[in-house]
């Protein structure tokens, strides 16, 4: 029969199939894990800014109350 080669094939395009979306699925943990890492680090920096500009403006308040 023509057809058998074709029912034959379908595990195994299924079992490919499944291969392409774990590894869809680790590329997407991977870029979400960078993600992740490189706002914590964004997060680290506004945190410094946040203090410096803090510091900055009470000592602004300090030399203006004199």
């Amino acid at each position: 029969m023509p057809g058998c080669s074709h029912y034959r094939s379908l595990p195994q395009a299924a079992e490919l199939d499944k291969e392409g979306a774990r590894r869809r699925a680790h590329r997407r943990a991977r870029e979400a894990e960078h993600d992740a890492a490189s706002l914590a680090k964004q997060e680290g920096r506004l945190a410094r800014q946040r203090a410096e500009a803090e510091q900055s403006a009470a000592a602004q308040r300090a030399l203006a109350e004199q």
